[in-house]
């Protein structure tokens, strides 16, 4: 068992490799940086000990030592109440959260030395000796956790972090993920990430350049940021090559400003502003040095003034440590122009942010360091970086000798002529002068099924099987023959005459204006219909000619027709209307295959204008059962709601399903918010069955979540998670449970009276599972859940034929789904809803087994007498 001391707990808490690496006795190479915090903490610890070793309160350094564990506590202070109060004291100008789980840490060793000390320590930290008191409570099982691993010694998952920076392993570490082409090699990188990519079987970040995809953006210039793809940057690195994502766009103007800001983190002031001001004739370089953070303000007034000379500038500078300290002093020196300020923020570029979304280089971190090393900068100090100015700038403030001064204004400058370089990078990549970049356009969208020839000239052989060049060359000259007998053919079927099926007669025998019988016919007149003819061999064609005369009335001398003959106002018959709707719902054939079809098969001629107009006659046509549908579910006593997307012409929305199994009503909106819900379901008082979607909590009614999401949910974690054994026993027992309920339902079907058996059952799971303590992540997180949704759970056991899953809804929803991409894709926002309507009735069909059809032929307004008539 490995010995438990203030650095192994330390270095357990900033890394737990570094942790496991100090305790296995890996040789271990402190940097200045550490060497700094060690000298500052003694000079702390030596002043704090002067200012106190008088006060009888205070007992000075301890070490606290037994078989396995050696701590050094850098004071004890009995309070007033009489308990003894741990203190330690940090370098550090300010405490984070690191510094307080170490601090109990230390606090629960004691405890478990049986030392009496109180349930907090204190920290002693920064240069004025300021001091925070630490409760244990908050961290006391992850101290717990801790401890743990080190007393267990087992060598934990090895990941790279932003602390390897300032560790004394670095070197050892990083030889280790590069030989292991780990995927912790690429900055900015979480574990949860690293998680996901190795579920799916990636370790390596070779593995994952494979993984790359170019999709297709919905617009190009979406003003939604990008996401990083960490897929890209590895195929950047394996191919050596720069990759763009998306062509960039950088602002210009007249002057030029590149700026670099030094601080100090802990004491969080800036010391040092650095900037280049370049205009089309000259370039200046400024730096503006404060002594203390007294002079803060002042070097930001300087800062300020040479900016605001410039009408026309912009302030390129890289990541948001800049902006983020503008806004910083715009709010902590009321006398320095906000204006100014707010105008400067405006005027920026953050040029970071084309290498997070834009422009992907095959280097693992976006740092400045590693772009300006890539594209050839050399800094004046080959060992400078930010964690080095700030060793400088701590040497400087003790020694105050002109040559640190000078290395750090140096290095400053040096970055601001970084900044110049990675500006003109991306401005040879927007005008095409780089010769090593790939655009994603232009890479070939290659198919994971798609098989490589050995040799070339197997492609040559390949190419001439290929069905285009068999049609185009090979049967070139026998194509245009047929094509000659095609056009003669067309043009004998424009002659042919339409043969007449039927003649209907309308004859009127008084004047509709005046009602008298004094009429006399003039000429005759006629019209024809274009129908089809339904009978149990089929469908075919239907030609009706409607005669009549135009009639003259002798006693109001007005010209007239007979009004059931003037009501005919279509070319086309109702039952040719029907089928185009059918085809177009049912079988889910666009308006141009209709088009076509209607010509091929019957010889009818009609646009495809005329087509798109029949759906709205027929969603306005049977509008009084559309009512219907959507009353009755509302005075239901359950209803099934479920929500997909539909990619209409211009934009993304969301159709909602709402069905209750013998009616169904669905409805679009542009956005998945459930806003609209409160309203829309206002008068419902029954049971709503849905997901687990956040917009149906707010709504005042019984409800049941689907149970079949969170089975799928705890079977894909399972998968990912095979050896926690917490988070297997809580799947267990729930699923165990919905087995015996679903039994019940099986043989009894969905009655309240069989089902209410298996509260008492509900309710011991759920005690159960309440005073559980996991340790496991999953495990916390499915038990918050499941005691989040507990009322809407198992809310079907109290009612009678209400369903435990929303697969009622999810099957109307897969009937819209199934619908021609394209045919939705033609539709805009305001045409969907004709479109919806007749779905609706299309799908309630269903669900009533009833031929949509011979619905449509019945010419019923009506849904349901046409039901009740059998």
């Amino acid at each position: 068992m490995s010995v438990i001391t203030n650095n192994i707990i330390n270095y357990t808490i900033q890394c737990e490799y570094k942790g496991y690496l100090k305790r296995s006795g890996e040789d271990y190479h402190s940097n200045e940086f550490e060497t700094l915090k060690a000298d500052l903490r003694k000079n702390y610890q030596r002043e704090f000990i002067k200012n106190n070793c008088q006060n009888p309160n205070y007992t000075f350094p301890e070490t606290i030592e037994n078989q396995n564990i050696l701590l050094e506590i850098d004071a004890f202070y009995k309070s007033e109440s009489g308990q003894i109060v741990p203190l330690l004291i940090s370098p550090n100008g300010k405490i984070d959260r690191s510094d307080k789980v170490y601090l109990s840490c230390i606090l629960l060793l004691l405890k478990d030395l049986s030392i009496p000390t109180a349930e907090y320590g204190r920290f002693i930290f920064g240069k004025n000796q300021r001091t925070t008191k630490v409760s244990i409570k908050p961290y006391i099982k992850e101290c717990k956790n801790i401890i743990k691993s080190i007393s267990d010694n087992q060598e934990p998952q090895f990941f790279l972090k932003r602390h390897c920076n300032i560790c004394g392993f670095y070197y050892f570490c990083r030889q280790k993920a590069e030989k292991e082409d780990s995927l912790s090699l690429f900055s900015g990188i979480t574990r949860k990430e690293i998680q996901k990519w190795q579920n799916k079987g990636i370790f390596t970040i070779k593995q994952l350049s494979y993984n790359f995809r170019p999709r297709r953006r919905i617009s190009s210039r979406s003003s939604k940021p990008l996401n990083h793809k960490f897929e890209l940057r590895a195929l950047s690195i394996r191919e050596s090559s720069t990759h763009i994502y998306e062509m960039p766009l950088l602002p210009s103007a007249e002057t030029e400003i590149f700026v670099d800001f030094e601080g100090l983190p802990d004491e969080n002031y800036i010391y040092l502003i650095g900037l280049i001001v370049r205009t089309k004739k000259e370039e200046f370089s400024y730096s503006y040095w404060a002594n203390s953070i007294e002079e803060e303000k002042l070097i930001f007034n300087q800062f300020i003034g040479e900016v605001i000379k410039h009408d026309d500038y912009v302030l390129y500078h890289y990541g948001n440590y800049e902006i983020k300290n503008l806004k910083r002093i715009k709010k902590k020196f009321k006398d320095i122009s906000r204006n100014h300020i707010d105008s400067i923020i405006n005027s920026s570029c953050n040029l970071l942010s084309y290498f997070h979304s834009n422009i992907y280089l095959p280097i693992y971190s976006n740092g400045l360091k590693d772009v300006g090393n890539y594209l050839g900068f050399s800094w004046s100090n080959k060992n400078s970086n930010g964690i080095q100015s700030i060793v400088w700038r701590k040497r400087w403030e003790e020694t105050t000798l002109n040559s640190l001064k000078s290395t750090i204004v140096e290095y400053n400058i040096d970055d601001c002529l970084v900044l110049k370089e990675v500006k003109a990078f991306i401005i040879s990549i927007i005008e095409n002068e780089q010769e090593s970049v790939i655009k994603i356009n232009d890479l070939k969208k290659e198919s994971v099924f798609e098989r490589q020839s050995a040799y070339p000239e197997i492609d040559t052989i390949k190419k001439f099987s290929y069905f285009d060049y068999q049609k185009e060359k090979i049967s070139a000259r026998k194509m245009n023959a047929l094509k000659k007998t095609s056009t003669r053919l067309q043009k004998k079927k424009r002659r042919t005459k339409l043969s007449i099926n039927k003649c209907k007669i309308y004859n009127s025998r008084i004047c509709p204006s005046c009602r008298k019988n004094n009429i006399l016919k003039k000429y005759p007149i006629f019209k024809k219909t274009i129908d089809l003819k339904f009978n149990q061999a089929g469908v075919k064609k239907w030609i009706i000619k409607h005669c009549s005369h135009q009639y003259l009335c002798l006693n109001c001398k007005k010209n007239f027709s007979p009004p059931n003959y003037v009501k005919i106002d279509s070319l086309y018959g109702f039952r040719l209307k029907c089928w185009i709707i059918f085809q177009h719902i049912v079988n889910r054939e666009s308006f141009q295959q209709i088009e076509f079809n209607l010509w091929e098969i019957f010889g009818i001629k009609t646009h495809k204008g005329n087509i798109i107009r029949y759906k709205s006659f027929f969603a306005n046509y049977y509008k009084r059962s559309i009512e219907r549908v959507k009353k009755n579910l509302m005075n239901g006593e359950v209803l099934y709601v479920d929500e997909t997307p539909f990619n209409l012409k211009a934009e993304k929305g969301y159709v909602w399903v709402f069905t209750n199994i013998h009616e169904v009503l669905c409805i679009y909106k542009s956005s998945r918010e459930g806003s609209f819900l409160k309203e829309f379901l206002k008068n419902f008082k029954g049971v709503l069955v849905t997901d687990f979607y956040s917009a149906y909590d707010s709504l005042d009614c019984p409800q049941q979540k689907c149970l079949i999401h969170i089975i799928r949910d705890f079977n894909d974690d399972l998968l990912i998670n095979p050896f926690d054994s917490e988070f297997k026993a809580l799947a267990k027992y729930f699923t165990t449970l919905l087995q015996d309920i679903i039994k019940t339902v099986d043989k009894f079907g969905l009655k309240k009276q069989f089902l209410i058996e298996h509260k008492k059952d509900v309710e011991e799971f759920f005690s159960i599972i309440s005073k559980n303590n996991y340790d496991s992540d999953i495990a916390k997180k499915y038990q918050l859940r499941l005691k989040k949704n507990r009322s809407k759970l198992f809310r079907f056991i109290e009612y009678d034929n209400v369903s435990w899953n929303n697969s009622i809804a999810e099957h109307a929803i897969k009937l819209l789904s199934s619908h021609s991409h394209k045919t939705i894709n033609s539709y805009t926002s305001t045409k969907i809803d004709d479109y919806l309507k007749l779905m609706s009735l299309f799908i309630t069909c269903e669900y009533n087994d009833i031929s949509f059809l011979k619905f449509l032929l019945s010419q019923k307004k009506d849904f349901y007498r046409y039901c009740q008539s059998g």
